[in-house]
């Protein structure tokens, strides 16, 4: 991911969904030492988009501030 922290995000689950009859795609991670703005940089989200292929958007969600989950979201087009 190119997220420079003390300690690296750990993935914590997958969540599979469809929206307007496209499928998305999430991962998870738990988060404690990488500040969102670094997620949400973006550079960092046009790279997540090129890595995962063609016909795939990315975008990153924040799912729990207080728990510091936060994830990647793909979704088919």
């Amino acid at each position: 991911l190119g997220l420079v922290t003390t300690e690296y995000p750990q993935l914590r689950y997958l969540q599979l969904s469809q929206q307007d009859d496209n499928l998305q795609f999430a991962m998870v991670f738990s988060s404690p030492d990488t500040p969102f703005y670094d997620w949400v940089d973006e550079k960092r989200v046009e790279k997540y988009k090129t890595f995962f292929g063609p016909g795939v958007d990315a975008d990153v969600i924040k799912v729990d501030k207080d728990k510091r989950l936060v994830a990647i979201r793909l979704t088919i087009l």
